[in-house]
């Protein structure tokens, strides 16, 4: 192998080794650094080209754009043993990058879980009458409610809705 055919070589691994250090990070994102498993708050790092060392960072990326999730025919039990359908919206948006990567494992799975979890619970306190009569106290209850552990996940939100609310017929 001539000393040609080296230097090129190495040009090539010097050109990929650069390509894989350099990380593009848009507008809307932030990217947790996990360096040899570890991170802590100093390994967020915000738009633009993020340096990273291959084999010993790795990236994970948080869209920092709204999310909006949908809860359809969540099933809860009132106080008087009668059943009811709730359909609600639930906008937020990640705040804290690194609480949303550290805190929770799946964001997209956890914070809808936690809000049908919290319905059921408040649904279980009060009437059927009671619940469909007031549902801008139950969105009010809920979203209080949700607040707590999507603070925890880095996670504030927007607003939450109940959008219906229905007897289950017997």
């Amino acid at each position: 192998m001539g000393p040609l055919a080296v230097i090129a070589l190495v040009v090539v691994a010097a050109a990929v080794i650069a390509a894989l250090s350099l990380q593009r990070v848009g507008a809307h994102e932030q990217m947790v650094i996990f360096r040899l498993g570890r991170t802590d708050e100093g390994l967020v790092r915000g738009p633009g080209i993020v340096p990273i060392i291959p084999i010993v960072d790795r990236p994970i990326r948080v869209d920092l754009r709204p999310r909006i999730y949908h809860l359809s025919g969540v099933r809860a039990t009132t106080s008087d043993e009668n059943e009811v359908l709730v359909d609600a919206t639930i906008h937020c948006r990640v705040v804290d990058p690194f609480k949303s990567v550290v805190n929770v494992a799946s964001l997209d799975g956890a914070l809808p879980a936690v809000t049908e979890t919290l319905l059921r619970s408040i649904a279980v306190e009060q009437t059927r009458t009671d619940l469909l009569a007031g549902r801008d106290q139950l969105t009010n209850a809920l979203l209080e409610s949700v607040r707590v552990p999507a603070a925890r996940w880095g996670v504030e939100i927007d607003d939450l809705d109940v959008t219906d609310l229905r007897p289950v017929a017997s």
